[in-house]
């Protein structure tokens, strides 16, 4: 069967269809790529708010530590504030933070360890740090209290702790890096898609961001 002993009906609807199926494709590619640039966003921000919440994990641990150094000098309770509400958002925090990253089972893990440190420090240096000063009250000899805090176990426990989160945060970095390559590629493929503009004079076409006067090739042509 040849063309021409095709009615003029059908010829007129396969026309028709052409460019309709065109049409339907172009979109369908641009819905895809619109989702994905949309979900690589949202990965980039989300790996934003997880530094960001990784910083007052940070923050709020140097809390604690403050609060209880402020009271092993002057011995009074108001001082061990800090301590107390470094303590509470510490720990939510981390519970927090490890909802936020649950689609990554590696920097749970390291969330568990930060907190198992932090609590190691509290059980072995801050409580009975505390508990010390307390008993030493206002005595003039605080040399019970010099050996305890010249052994230095605090530090050694806070700089696990900041080596633990400071892990934690490099990767999130790595990945946060990762994401917003691909954002930007898919931007670039994006732009890549679209139509070359209408002013176009003997092939060139101004492009945003160009110089007055200064034109570039669409490579429409």
């Amino acid at each position: 069967m040849n063309w021409s002993s095709i009615k003029t009906k059908p010829k007129v609807l396969f026309g028709i269809s052409i460019p309709l199926i065109f049409t339907l494709a172009l979109g369908v590619i641009a819905i895809t790529s619109i989702n994905k640039i949309t979900t690589t966003a949202g990965w980039v921000n989300h790996t934003y708010k997880v530094l960001g919440e990784a910083d007052a994990i940070v923050a709020a641990a140097v809390d604690m530590e403050t609060g209880m150094r402020g009271f092993l000098l002057a011995g009074k309770d108001e001082f061990l504030e800090p301590y107390h509400d470094g303590e509470k958002a510490t720990y939510e925090g981390i519970t927090s933070l490890q909802e936020v990253v649950s689609d990554n089972p590696g920097q749970i893990a390291r969330l568990g360890e930060v907190e198992k440190v932090l609590r190691e420090w509290q059980a072995e240096v801050t409580t009975p740090t505390i508990k010390l000063r307390r008993d030493i009250g206002d005595a003039e000899t605080m040399n019970d209290m010099a050996a305890l805090v010249g052994q230095a176990k605090g530090k050694a426990f806070f700089d696990r702790f900041r080596d633990q989160i400071a892990t934690f945060i490099e990767r999130e970095r790595v990945l946060l890096v990762q994401r917003e390559s691909d954002f930007a590629e898919l931007l670039r493929a994006k732009r890549g898609q679209q139509p070359c503009r209408a002013d176009h004079r003997m092939g060139d076409t101004h492009l945003p961001g160009d110089g007055a006067g200064q034109r570039r090739h669409c490579g429409c042509r």
